[in-house]
């Protein structure tokens, strides 16, 4: 039901995505950047969400037993994809996004080291799984002393720095600040985040658009804003990932018609910047 243009146009996207992600397969990791291989991991979960929102939003019609739901667009759950899309695409610009190698290592150790903490605070009943924990903290002090010897600690507040131990990997900036960073327009991504939020959280106003939207073009229409958000995520990526990646960059050589797609959703923010105003 959406347009064939936008249609191709995020199956071409996808396609490149997968073709970039997969000129790494079977490149040798030396151990010392071992660290990089969550690059690719990051890079899979994207294209899943987005694989799945491509998915979601074709019309479908629920029927078990009788009950269920006529013909639809599930497109709340298109923005709720969209936005994990989204928060996954920022993660990796975060991390690996910096041109400085020390600034990309330090930032995966310290989101390493959150995400341990994370699951430090689940209970754990099975003695196999209290071990679990326990070899875990002892990683947790391990990367502490890794991270506060670590020459770009130096550049961080004490403010910033007690965040950061308590687990707040990004240092204290928020997602739109990651995504301004990353060269979204200000303006853009605060609007395109806040909204998916909202369906994220079910906030009343995404209750009220799901209630109105009764007809199946209204749903469609609604879906179709996400699918194009998601064509600006991928052009995002796939320039965050060819910059980390030379054999990626191959690709691009050798797909003209895809790179030149790429270009096309890549909605910088000069490029916004006739429609939101100047983003400084």
């Amino acid at each position: 039901m959406l347009t064939k243009n936008l249609s191709v146009d995020f199956e071409r996207l996808l396609t490149l995505m997968m073709q970039l992600v997969q000129s790494q397969a079977g490149q040798q990791i030396p151990t010392s950047q071992f660290w990089m291989n969550d690059a690719q991991v990051l890079a899979r979960k994207f294209c899943n969400h987005l694989a799945s929102l491509r998915l979601i939003a074709q019309p479908i019609e629920i029927d078990i037993a009788g009950y269920g739901f006529d013909r639809h667009i599930d497109h709340s759950s298109v923005m709720i994809l969209a936005r994990a899309a989204l928060e996954t695409y920022l993660t990796f610009a975060y991390i690996y996004g910096s041109k400085d190698a020390h600034v990309r290592q330090f930032r995966h150790l310290i989101w390493r080291r959150a995400g341990l903490l994370d699951r430090q605070e689940y209970p754990a009943r099975e003695s196999e799984h209290q071990q679990k924990l326990a070899d875990e903290k002892a990683t947790i002090d391990q990367l502490q002393i890794e991270i506060e010897a670590h020459g770009v600690w130096q550049q961080y507040s004490d403010s910033v720095r007690k965040r950061v131990l308590k687990g707040e990997w990004r240092a204290g900036q928020s997602w739109v600040e990651v995504g301004v960073a990353a060269g979204f327009h200000p303006v853009y991504i605060r609007n395109v985040y806040s909204f998916l939020c909202g369906y994220a959280h079910s906030s009343w106003l995404s209750i009220l658009q799901i209630r109105d939207a009764k007809a199946l073009n209204i749903q469609e229409a609604m879906a179709a804003r996400f699918v194009s958000a998601a064509l600006v995520f991928m052009s995002f990526f796939a320039q965050s990932y060819v910059g980390l990646f030379p054999q990626a960059a191959a690709v691009l050589t050798n797909s003209p018609e895809a790179a030149n797609l790429a270009k096309k959703w890549h909605l910088t923010a000069d490029r916004l910047s006739t429609q939101y105003g100047a983003a400084n």
